[in-house]
């Protein structure tokens, strides 16, 4: 059942399914924070979050965000690199 409330979550990102924000509400508080991160212009920042909203963003750099969520161990880790222009 917890999977397929998690399915739905990610599936309809504009409906609140699960918790207490939609999908992209979450997506984009968290996209929001780690982008005034990253303008800092640091090159070495770890960003800790749980799967969910990692899920979400590590799909705006490409992937499902269930598939993704899915595959997740706990703990886990991804890394995203960065590029500055």
């Amino acid at each position: 059942e917890f999977r397929t409330k998690l399915k739905s979550f990610f599936d309809q990102p504009n409906d609140l399914v699960y918790g207490s924000e939609t999908a992209l509400e979450a997506l984009t508080r968290f996209s929001c924070a780690v982008d005034v991160l990253m303008s800092e212009g640091s090159s070495d920042e770890i960003v800790v979050t749980h799967g969910t909203v990692g899920s979400l963003y590590l799909a705006t750099h490409g992937g499902d965000a269930f598939e993704i969520w899915h595959s997740l161990a706990a703990p886990d880790y991804r890394y995203i690199q960065w590029s500055f222009d």
